[in-house]
């Protein structure tokens, strides 16, 4: 299966919210699907896991041309993402079309996930002690189908598909954007933005003076990512330092052991019983 990719276009987005509802229902049909929980429950009660795509506002500028954005949090399902490599217990994986995904069932809930996180996207739940976060609707994907956020999406603000249809359609949003509104626009994600997370498997169009509004940092990185990075090099360096030691110990030892039976062999024109 080829890479998978969503995309969100934040001019064509009327801030309906009907892909935050269709995500919501979605899990709550994983929920009864998987763990037993019936639909009259799931939509009555707070559960854990029943919504990932999660909105946001945020007025920018000064009066009078302050402006209101709205925009999402949720999982950039990244091409070198630090959760999945840093994950203690290996509860996380990666599907053939490229969405990350957390197993509940592995999770030991130690939160390493959310520490490494550049964009702080995984979830801890205190009813479960497990991480929780999007999982890119990767069954219905692998079923033919797309992400139900996606689904909802009455103006194709939100679309989905392999990953070179999708970035023609953003390539071409984005040219016909700048062209009418007088702005540079970018597909955010498209290209690889650092070596933490690379490419991403959910891209967004913005205007590229509002990118760091809507989260699309520059250059995306965490202090305890990066920590943990370096004790891993230091690990490794440590670890070849103490090889390296050892060999050139037992070749110490080897050295003065061939002197020491020269030596006898020279006073006693015998060779020693080694």
């Amino acid at each position: 299966m080829m890479r998978y990719l969503n995309m969100y276009d934040s001019i064509s987005c009327l801030n309906c919210l009907a892909c935050m509802s269709a995500c919501s229902m979605e899990n709550r049909m994983r929920l009864e699907r998987d763990k037993g929980v019936n639909l009259e429950k799931g939509v009555n009660e707070y559960l854990p896991g029943s919504y990932y795509l999660r909105p946001w506002r945020r007025e920018v500028g000064e009066f009078p041309n302050a402006r209101l954005l709205v925009a999402f949090e949720h999982c950039r399902h990244c091409e070198n993402a630090q959760c999945l490599k840093n994950c203690p217990s290996g509860a996380i994986e990666r599907r053939p079309g490229g969405q990350v995904v957390i197993n509940e069932s592995a999770c030991i809930g130690c939160r390493t996930c959310r520490d490494v996180c550049p964009f702080n996207i995984p979830i801890y739940d205190k009813q479960t002690g497990k991480a929780r976060k999007c999982i890119g609707c990767y069954d219905r994907v692998e079923a033919g189908m797309a992400p139900a956020c996606a689904s909802s999406c009455s103006t194709k603000a939100l679309i989905s598909g392999p990953e070179d249809l999708v970035l023609s359609e953003g390539e071409r949003r984005i040219k016909t954007y700048t062209k009418r509104l007088g702005k540079e626009y970018i597909v955010y994600g498209k290209e690889k933005i650092n070596g933490s997370v690379g490419r991403l498997g959910w891209v967004s169009i913005a205007a590229k003076e509002d990118a760091k509004h809507y989260d699309l940092f520059a250059n995306p990185a965490k202090a305890t990512m990066i920590a943990r990075d370096v004790f891993k090099a230091g690990g490794v360096v440590g670890a070849a330092g103490a090889a390296a030691g050892a060999a050139l110990h037992g070749l110490y030892i080897f050295s003065k052991r061939r002197d020491q039976v020269k030596a006898a062999e020279k006073k006693t024109g015998e060779v020693p019983n080694e």
